[in-house]
């Protein structure tokens, strides 16, 4: 979703606890602040990996990035595929809203 004359790297977070899978399928950076991204084929999905981060490192929310409406339930932004490059507007939208 950045632009193209812009190079970024893409990151991902896995638990280094033993004994424990957790992992987000990206993080990102949006104004200084990070936030984990979750990925899911279908509408519905376990986001067992996602809320354990949001618990572990204290962040306002998570994103899913699915086949479901655009909405914020909990702490969780759901995007659709076709909005992913609205994802730093979105975000940014969604933290002024809860602060």
């Amino acid at each position: 979703y950045y632009p193209p004359y812009e190079q970024h790297q893409l990151y991902y977070w896995e638990r280094e606890k033993r004994g424990s899978q957790a992992e987000v399928d990206y993080v990102i950076a949006v104004d200084g602040h990070i936030y984990p991204i979750e990925v899911k084929a279908g509408k519905a999905g376990r986001l067992k990996s996602l809320h354990s981060f949001l618990d572990e490192k204290k962040s306002l929310f998570g994103v899913r990035i699915s086949q479901s409406p655009l909405s914020f339930s909990q702490t969780i932004l759901s995007v659709p595929f076709y909005l992913i490059h609205e994802l730093p507007r979105l975000i940014r939208g969604q933290r002024a809203i809860i602060g």
